[in-house]
């Protein structure tokens, strides 16, 4: 569409046009003084928006265009300096969740008022680490499962995460690249699912790592190691692929039935379908099938 066409349009062909990344510049300049707030606002969220365009958008009178400048990657420090004391929540909310807030400014941040401000300053890549030890001890839950999430946690403070009433927050810890080896241990034996769930998927949870080397490759089975059993995927000739594993000796799909039960109960099940789709997919590279 053609500059004047988007603009003498209706305000929802408008409001999608200023937040179409491939939409000119001149155009979002125009739009970003669009009697209708949605167009503004889509205007402030797209990253394509000139600086200087963000700078005008982050005094707009509508809080949620102020909010959407906060949130854009190209809105200047020094503005989102002066967004970062904005009356309204969610304006500062989103200036607590931009990469590019000063390292001072969330510092002020996370000592908000709000738990949604604290919950995005918590789960900033550039909240310093005294800041975020602070905020693992907050008492909303949503603050301290960023915390828990953030890579730059301590390691004693994510210890302490994993220990947390919330599951939500022990998740988070069990995700985490930094989380030590003993802590996802305890981790993969929570009492809720989401949390093991997330330490199975943490390539630092001992388990197995789907690696060549682990692979024990003969002309009628193929073996990975993984849990505490060798995983064994058979191949004869007119008979359906079967498996073995510890005690247990069917197909596919009693395997998965059973896969809840197999091996030692401290292991996720996901850490088995995970060993198990390895298996699947060496075996059709081995043997086509």
């Amino acid at each position: 569409m053609e500059k004047n066409e988007i603009l003498n349009s209706d305000w929802a062909v408008r409001r999608n046009a200023a937040g179409n990344p491939n939409t000119p510049v001149d155009t979002l300049v125009e739009l970003s003084k669009d009697s209708e707030c949605d167009v503004r606002r889509s205007a402030a969220g797209n990253p394509n928006t000139p600086v200087d365009t963000l700078v005008e958008l982050s005094k707009d009178s509508d809080w949620a265009v102020r909010r959407n400048a906060a949130g854009n990657p190209n809105t200047p420090v020094d503005t989102l300096v002066e967004l970062s004391k904005d009356s309204h929540w969610a304006v500062r909310c989103s200036a607590a969740g931009n990469p590019n807030t000063p390292v001072d400014t969330l510092v002020e941040l996370s000592k908000d008022s709000d738990w949604a401000v604290r919950r995005n300053a918590a789960g900033n890549p550039n909240t310093p680490v005294d800041t975020l030890v602070e905020l693992s001890k907050d008492s909303d839950w949503a603050v301290r499962r960023n915390a828990a999430g953030n890579p730059n946690t301590p390691v004693d403070t994510l210890v302490e995460l994993s220990k947390d009433s919330d599951w939500a927050v022990r998740r988070n810890a069990a995700g985490n690249p930094n989380t030590p080896v003993d802590t996802l241990v305890e981790l993969s034996k929570d009492s809720h699912c989401d949390v093991r769930r997330s330490a199975a998927g943490n390539p630092n949870t001992p388990g197995y790592t789907p690696s060549d080397e682990e692979f024990i490759i003969t002309e009628t089975y193929v073996v990975i190691k993984g849990t505490n059993h060798l995983w064994y995927k058979h191949n004869y000739p007119n008979v359906a692929p079967f498996y073995t594993c510890g005690c247990f000796c069917g197909s596919r799909e009693q395997l998965i039935s059973r896969i809840y039960s197999i091996d030692n109960l401290s292991i996720d099940p996901a850490v088995r379908m995970r060993i198990l789709n390895v298996l699947d997919r060496k075996f059709e590279e081995i043997f086509g099938r």
